[in-house]
């Protein structure tokens, strides 16, 4: 059984979180300040610690995690038009499956077995490739967006 150690826990994921909601706001081109940003991954870490925590079983159920991502975006972004605050939480999410799925790649190309824990090596790879595959895409949809716009213009 690995011990993990609270503070490493809760240092990774403010990073890793932090990374997240600055590339989310990139991306929607929200007004979030470098604290709000913050505020929101202390959040977030903080959620991941409580998942460690004995009683803890509210904190794995599907409605719980979807309930607390929700006030993550609206803490974080504080976006007051509903169809931008649903984008904002659908690019979220799209975020994080890219980096998680970047992680769960790499983990698999390299060998890794342990599925309960990734090594920061693995984790901090996979970020970088992901954020930048993600901005490569957004860039190439807003030239696309532009092109097209001209055309119909």
């Amino acid at each position: 059984m690995r011990t993990v150690y609270v503070d490493e826990l809760f240092l990774i994921n403010s990073v890793v979180n932090f990374i997240l909601l600055a590339v989310t706001k990139r991306i929607i081109r929200a007004r979030a300040s470098a604290p709000r940003l913050l505020l929101g991954s202390i959040i977030s870490a903080l959620y991941a610690v409580f998942m460690f925590l004995p009683h803890n079983k509210i904190f794995y159920s599907f409605a719980v995690k979807f309930i607390f991502s929700l006030s993550l975006v609206a803490i974080t972004y504080n976006i007051k038009k509903i169809r931008q605050y649903v984008r904002a939480v659908a690019v979220f999410y799209m975020v994080s499956f890219a980096f998680g799925g970047a992680a769960f790649a790499i983990s698999s190309l390299t060998g890794w077995q342990e599925t309960s824990y990734l090594p920061l090596k693995i984790l901090a790879t996979s970020s970088v490739i992901s954020y930048f595959c993600i901005i490569l895409l957004v860039s190439y949809y807003k030239r696309l967006s532009v092109k097209e716009k001209s055309f119909t213009s």
